[in-house]
């Protein structure tokens, strides 16, 4: 480096710590700020930078004190607690170059309280009461925050407050001194002069005297009483009769009492006034006591009732008049009534004895009971029972009916076919609710109960549902009915028998058949169709009683039916023999045959066993040697001494006198047994 600017650089620095220098001794002057009064001597005095460099702390100068009052970086400063006076203060600014110059002057003025002046008392010059108020009035100077009051003979404050007055009592008789004092936050004033109060209270009555009578008979009297020496009352407070507190509380001399139950009363009294009361005056009674009414007695009363209802009826003693009375009985705890009435309307009362006693009672209290005690016996009629009720089982009839209050007992009536009504014999069952009418005869019945209690019965009830009792038919018959028929069919007629009730059915048993094939109401029956043969017949009757016997001797029916008309026989020629054949008819036993010889009439020819063999459905009867001629056969079909129509002719059969056939009609015919035979 060259000397030249090594110069250079010398000189920039100089320079520069010249600046430097010039910078830091430039801090501004700051301003102040004290407050411009103050009571209390405490306060704030606040300070601000001026302008240019910034300082590093402050000097506080002022308050009359020598040297700094403040130093620090803080930009105000607590004064105080100072005394009365004015303070000036001025501040400046430092830093590491220096400091500035002291700001301008500002200045607080400290201006501190001061006690009140004294106070003036004033009392009341008497009191007559012991109660009143003293009172009080700020003095000249500084207003009072409060106030203290002493006196009374009282060590330390009576009050203290910011009231100016203060209440006293109540106090007892005597003259009280009094004096106070002004305070506030500087302090208190001297205490005041003193000013006094008289007490003088007024003095309670002297103790009054009673009076009551000794002895009341009727309840109400008069108590009454006389002030004593002292005071005058201004009242009279009575107490007694154990009633709780006063009974009679006024300026009165004399109470009325009553009326009162019978009892001994005692009374005091006390006189009062505004002092008070004075002690209460010697006890003093009065005994309460009233007649007893006489014995009262039970009269018009009836000695029973059938019903449980009587009216019980009582009339007063001789003596004093009754207030109430009082009845007792019936098996009753106490008296079941008490009143002024003189009867008693008893019931509804169950069977038994009831016994009654009856006393009179006022306010001299009671008399004995009435003697001897009277006695009603009730003996309840019972009421008309319910219609009993009557179940038929069989021939036995259950009848049953319902309890009936009052009743120990009952009757049962009968109407047998609405005849009179009887009684009927129930024996044991008298005293149940039910009997069994066993075996009983055929007829109608209808039954009532009458309950009973001892002697006394109830109504008859109403009559029950009507039983009635069948009797079995008589034995019916079997009439008008045919004891033959030939075509299976027929109508099987009966009648009622006699006696008896009515029919409600009938029964009919027969024709083989198990058990009876007819059971109704009807008197016949249509009965086929039906195969040949003998058919028997019984018949009864029966209704809820039962049925009669069968009708006897049974009836008799014999199917016989009449047989058809058999069709043509076939005449056979075999030589000079000839074999009839024909069919065999229904319901036909036997045959009878026919020939026509030579056109002449039809006769009957003799075919012996041939008419009765049925053992083959084709029946048939061999004719041997027949004498030559033509001839026509017909067939009757028979049954006993029924025959049917002959039948259509047969084939024309001609013999020669060589004996050949010469004509043959051909039937045809049903297979039938042949029966050979000779002509």
């Amino acid at each position: 480096m060259n000397s030249g600017f090594a110069c250079f650089i010398r000189f920039a620095v100089s320079l520069l710590l010249l600046n430097s220098f010039v910078a830091h001794a430039a801090v501004g002057t700051p301003s102040i700020s004290a407050p411009t009064r103050s009571t209390s001597g405490s306060y704030s005095v606040s300070w601000s930078a001026g302008s240019g460099d910034k300082p590093t702390r402050y000097e506080l100068i002022g308050e009359g004190v020598s040297g700094t009052l403040y130093s620090g970086s803080a930009t105000y400063s607590r004064r105080g607690p100072l005394a009365d006076g004015t303070y000036y203060y001025r501040v400046r600014a430092c830093n590491a170059s220096g400091c500035s110059g002291y700001s301008s002057v500002d200045s607080t003025r400290v201006i501190l309280p001061k006690p009140p002046g004294t106070p003036s008392i004033s009392a009341p010059t008497s009191s007559s009461t012991g109660s009143y108020s003293v009172s009080w009035s700020a003095g000249s100077g500084e207003k009072p925050t409060s106030y203290q009051l002493i006196g009374e003979g009282v060590s330390g404050t009576l009050y203290s407050g910011s009231s100016t007055y203060s209440r006293r009592g109540p106090l007892p008789d005597g003259t009280y001194y009094y004096r106070v004092k002004a305070c506030n936050s500087a302090g208190c004033s001297g205490y005041s002069s003193v000013d006094s109060t008289r007490v003088t209270l007024p003095k309670p009555p002297g103790t009054p005297t009673i009076s009551a009578p000794t002895l009341s008979t009727t309840g109400s009297y008069t108590v009454s009483w006389q002030a004593g020496s002292g005071a005058t009352p201004t009242r009279y407070e009575v107490a007694g009769e154990n009633i709780s507190g006063h009974f009679y509380t006024g300026t009165a001399t004399s109470s009325a009492r009553g009326p009162l139950p019978m009892a001994t009363y005692y009374y005091k009294v006390r006189a009062c006034n505004a002092a008070g009361c004075s002690g209460y005056s010697a006890v003093d009674s009065t005994r309460v006591a009233f007649p007893k009414p006489g014995v009262p007695s039970i009269v018009n009363t009836p000695g029973s009732t059938n019903n449980g209802y009587f009216t019980l009826n009582w009339q007063a003693g001789s003596g004093e008049t009754p207030t109430r009375f009082e009845v007792a009985g019936e098996y009753i705890s106490g008296d079941f009534y008490s009143g002024p009435a003189t009867s008693s309307y008893r019931g509804p009362l169950a069977d038994g004895s009831y016994y009654y006693k009856v006393r009179a009672c006022s306010a001299g209290g009671c008399s004995d009971y009435s003697s001897p005690v009277h006695q009603v016996v009730v003996k309840n009629t019972p009421k008309k029972p319910q219609p009993p009720q009557a179940v038929l089982n069989g021939t036995t009839i259950n009848l049953s009916w319902q309890q009936e209050a009052h009743a120990d007992n009952y009757k049962v009536e009968v109407k047998f076919n609405d005849r009179d009504w009887q009684a009927a014999d129930i024996g044991d069952s008298a005293t149940l609710l039910s009997h069994a009418f066993t075996d009983m005869n055929p007829g109608t019945r209808l039954f009532r109960i009458v309950a009973c209690n001892g002697t006394l019965c109830s109504t008859p009830s109403s009559e029950s549902n009507r039983i009635k009792i069948f009797e079995i038919p008589g034995i019916p018959s079997i009439a008008d009915t045919p004891t033959i028929t030939h075509d299976g069919y027929f109508t099987l007629n009966w009648q009622p028998g006699t006696g008896g009730d009515a029919a409600t059915r009938y029964e009919v048993a027969g024709e083989y058949i198990s058990g009876n094939f007819y059971s109704g109401l009807e008197t016949s029956s249509r009965r086929g169709p039906l195969a040949d043969g003998s058919y028997y017949y019984k018949v009864r009757a029966c209704n809820e009683g039962g049925c009669s016997e069968y009708s006897s001797p049974v009836t008799q029916v014999k199917v016989l039916h009449s047989p058809g008309v058999p069709a043509a026989p076939l005449a056979e020629l075999d030589g000079s023999n000839l074999r009839l054949s024909w069919q065999q008819v229904d319901h036909a036993d036997n045959y009878k045959v026919e020939v026509k010889f030579n056109d002449r009439d039809w006769q009957l020819v003799e075919i012996g066993s041939s008419a009765a063999d049925l053992s083959n459905p084709t029946m048939s009867h061999l004719f041997t040697d027949v004498n030559p001629g033509t001839r026509l056969f017909r067939v009757t079909a028979c049954n006993g001494a029924l025959c049917s129509l002959p039948s259509p002719e047969s084939n024309r059969t001609k013999i020669d006198e060589q004996g050949n056939n010469i004509e043959k009609v051909v039937t045809e015919l049903l297979g039938t047994p042949v029966v050979s035979g000779g002509n």
